[in-house]
């Protein structure tokens, strides 16, 4: 299976609107996709891409480099609830983190996650996320460093 990260455009904007989190993490991640989407139009540091197994969409993400500290920061990762628990997490992640250090040159990403997620803190663990010790917006702050 190949993992694809595709941008957000006219052609599949839609069909991403309608993926869906598992009922567990909505009770901690309550922003839909859509609101992602409109956000990436005001905020112009915002990249959203859908996330394909092969031709399939499975999932969503919105990164960007930060104004205020200049690091690249995933903002958003999910991979809707009717393909989760098939290895696509973090199949998904290790595409987008070098999508990332790639496009962008930079060996530094930066991620968070609600203090009771343990399952996003092992999959950002997994794929080589470290733990800053910092707390933003109620948040542990992880950060990916390519040697």
């Amino acid at each position: 299976m190949i993992i694809n990260l595709k941008e957000v455009n006219k052609e599949n904007w839609f069909e991403v609107t309608k993926l869906q989190i598992s009922e567990e993490n909505g009770k901690r991640f309550i922003v839909p996709v859509v609101y992602s989407l409109a956000e990436s139009k005001f905020q112009t540091h915002m990249f959203p891409l859908a996330i394909y197994a092969d031709e399939t969409l499975v999932g969503f993400t919105m990164y960007g480099k930060d104004p205020e500290d200049n690091n690249y920061w995933i903002y958003v990762f999910m991979i809707d609830k009717r393909h989760q628990s098939k290895g696509l997490g973090k199949a998904s992640l290790q595409r987008l983190i070098n999508y990332i250090c790639n496009k962008h040159r930079v060996n530094k990403i930066v991620i968070s996650h609600k203090p009771d997620n343990l399952k996003a803190a092992r999959l950002y663990e997994t794929v080589g996320f470290i733990n800053t010790g910092q707390i933003i917006w109620e948040e542990i702050v992880k950060e990916y460093c390519e040697s």
